[in-house]
């Protein structure tokens, strides 16, 4: 699928623009996404339920910091990780 889609790291990576249209578009077929897609980490349903299978992985058990955007699909990210004590 070609990237028609400009946004402010456009162009710097061809293969980080395709993968960034392509998972918009899967998103937006799919009818998960919430709100507007590009351009950001775009908002998704079941964002809670990733942020729980995120929390079973042992990476993240072992872990105690994590790095975490302040995006509207990582806030039960960010919620989880205060909760288990992380940084």
């Amino acid at each position: 699928m070609p990237n028609n889609i400009k946004t402010t790291w456009s162009g710097y990576h061809a293969d980080k623009d395709n993968l960034r249209a392509n998972i918009w578009s899967l998103l937006k077929q799919q009818g998960v996404a919430i709100g507007d897609l590009q351009g950001h980490i775009p908002n998704f349903v079941c964002s809670q339920k990733a942020a729980e299978q995120l929390a079973d992985l042992p990476i993240w058990q072992q872990s105690k910091a994590i790095k975490c955007n302040p995006d509207a699909p990582q806030i039960p990210v960010r919620s989880r990780a205060l909760k288990d004590g992380k940084r």
